[in-house]
């Protein structure tokens, strides 16, 4: 059967005290059949937010070490997430970017130019196709 991870995961994150922060691991042998990624207002998706373009690039190049990133609390809502840097979401044989209104789906547009929104890193790359399923 086919394995689906949606990476906008935040159930864990009380297992995990403030005082720890950021907290890394990984296991880059997993590759799953495909990824749902949801599109979020400010072109983030996955919990990598903009802030992260300019704080935390190393998330966003293919070539890092594939990890899980814990961050402090962020986003609207206001909370701590646990996600993957863009190596490991990239571990996948297929991504489905999940677009759900035209708001959204400008953001994408102006995304494939825009390096300062975490979603160019995401459509540039040229490791895994990204299917654009519009649910609006």
């Amino acid at each position: 059967s086919a394995l689906f991870s949606l990476v906008s995961l935040t159930a864990v994150m009380n297992s995990v005290p403030n005082s720890q922060w950021p907290v890394r691991s990984s296991d880059p042998k997993t590759i799953r059949e495909g990824t749902f990624i949801i599109v979020g207002e400010d072109a983030h998706f996955a919990s990598l937010f903009p802030s992260m373009v300019n704080s935390n690039i190393e998330y966003f190049k293919i070539d890092s070490k594939p990890e899980i990133i814990y961050t402090q609390p962020m986003g609207n809502p206001l909370h701590e997430r646990i996600s993957m840097n863009l190596a490991m979401i990239l571990n996948s044989k297929s991504i489905i970017l999940l677009v759900s209104n035209s708001k959204k789906s400008d953001l994408v547009t102006e995304a494939r130019t825009n390096k300062e929104l975490p979603l160019y890193y995401l459509l540039n790359q040229k490791l895994v196709d990204v299917e654009i399923l519009k649910t609006y």
